[in-house]
């Protein structure tokens, strides 16, 4: 298993966290907008869960192009990617339930109207967009969870 971090700061990167499984993953040191080391990495995958994602709610209301850079562009990337060097992959990307804005009722129903309240929230409704693009126009097997 092959896990991929930039380890930006301030976004929660620790080795601390793959202590009890470091001796059954390789950590590579990249970032999901680096098409070159995703070229490299999605190869010969069956599955690829995208995980990485600037999710800081506070900063993106302050800054919002961490949010579509990292969240957009970067699912962007990958997409692409596993588009052109390994269209069979299986996607999962998992979203926020702020996508769908404040509760209408609890639970909260995936049939629930979205309604993002913040750029956090739209980058996070845009990727999965995307991911169901990709899944539907170009045959790249993807499930999205919210």
């Amino acid at each position: 298993m092959t896990l991929l971090d930039a380890m930006l700061d301030d976004h929660g990167g620790n080795l601390v966290n793959v202590g009890p499984i470091k001796d059954r993953v390789t950590v590579n040191f990249s970032d999901v907008r680096d098409e070159g080391s995703l070229k490299y990495l999605v190869r010969g995958k069956d599955y690829v869960f995208h995980l990485a994602g600037q999710n800081d709610h506070v900063l993106s209301l302050t800054n919002p192009f961490p949010d579509i850079d990292i969240n957009i562009k970067g699912s962007a990337i990958l997409l692409e990617t596993c588009r052109r060097f390994n269209a069979g992959a299986r996607l999962l990307y998992s979203g926020t339930r702020g996508e769908y804005g404040r509760a209408v009722m609890l639970p909260v129903g995936e049939d629930q109207p979205m309604h993002p309240r913040g750029i956090y929230e739209l980058s996070s409704l845009t990727a999965q967009q995307m991911f169901q693009i990709y899944n539907d126009n170009h045959g790249v097997p993807s499930v999205t969870l919210a």
